[in-house]
């Protein structure tokens, strides 16, 4: 399909602006390594999953605007935006970030030991009050067990003469 220049002019524009695209979802896996560090394998499922979003984005563009037809200017164009990106915001991008992500976590940090103070109070005057419903029960438990304790042995006694008295009683029959 043969594009008129200004077709072809705003096809390089927008391969310029989906390239800066490329280029932030990149920063977007930046920001989440450097604030969150972890280990090799989470690295690559990211860059795993990185180059499919971008391949997805890519794949949409050209099928949407250039009729899935790929040309060199298109290619050009997605590495200029991501080179110009780069170049001019990806370092502001990431210090912004960063350290808004810094500051939540500060502020979080904070409201946490604002809300465990009071907890940790609560969680010791609760020991205490069990500790002293232990004591109690400590001390009720006591005459309760020598209580049932006296109560089976009368039980026994009485099961054993009633049985006696059942067998006198079946002797007789």
């Amino acid at each position: 399909m043969i594009l008129s220049m200004q077709s072809q002019f705003f096809l390089f524009l927008y391969s310029i602006a989906v390239g800066g695209i490329i280029g932030f979802i990149y920063d977007i896996f930046r920001i989440i390594r450097k604030t969150f560090p972890h280990n090799n394998i989470f690295v690559n499922i990211e860059d795993i999953l990185y180059w499919l979003i971008v391949t997805f984005i890519a794949f949409y563009f050209l099928l949407n605007y250039n009729n899935g037809e790929i040309r060199f200017f298109n290619i050009i164009g997605l590495f200029l935006g991501m080179s110009l990106y780069f170049l001019t915001f990806s370092k502001l991008i990431l210090k912004v970030s960063i350290t808004i992500i810094h500051i939540i976590e500060r502020i979080l940090k904070i409201i946490i030991k604002i809300i465990s103070v009071p907890l940790a109070i609560i969680l010791k005057i609760v020991r205490f009050i069990l500790n002293i419903f232990k004591k109690i029960i400590r001390k009720l438990a006591n005459p309760t067990k020598k209580i049932i304790k006296k109560t089976t042995k009368y039980g026994k006694s009485k099961k054993n003469s009633i049985l006696k008295e059942l067998r006198v009683i079946k002797k007789k029959i």
